[in-house]
């Protein structure tokens, strides 16, 4: 079409897109969308794409929705105790899911005694 040879934008060559209510704010935007502005400020929806976009600084991100760190502590916590669990398995010990990695160790230090 002339207008996309010409670089034109216009309403009339536009495709008709459906809105979406925001769930933060109740404003109608385009779906699919990390983060809109409502009267001068930006709306986030996806904190960490609209990080990547530059809309939003990283310690303007809640604590609840901060991505990065996710694999600390807790990561390392549910690789051992999973491996625990295997090693137990191996050694006949019938594991019950509720075990901490104490009792888990315990457990398999007794099996290794025995």
């Amino acid at each position: 079409m002339a207008a996309e040879y010409f670089g034109v934008e216009s309403n009339w060559h536009r495709a008709p897109s459906m809105k979406v209510d925001c769930p933060n704010c109740g404003g109608k935007i385009p779906g699919g969308v990390a983060f809109h502005y409502d009267n001068g400020r930006v709306c986030v929806l996806d904190w960490e794409r609209a990080w990547l976009a530059g809309a939003v600084k990283k310690e303007d991100v809640p604590e609840p929705k901060q991505w990065w760190g996710k694999t600390s502590a807790n990561f390392a916590e549910d690789v051992a105790i999973e491996q625990l669990r295997k090693d137990a398995a191996s050694l006949g010990i019938e594991v019950d899911k509720r075990w901490s990695k104490e009792t888990l160790s315990a457990k398999i230090q007794e099996a290794l005694k025995s």
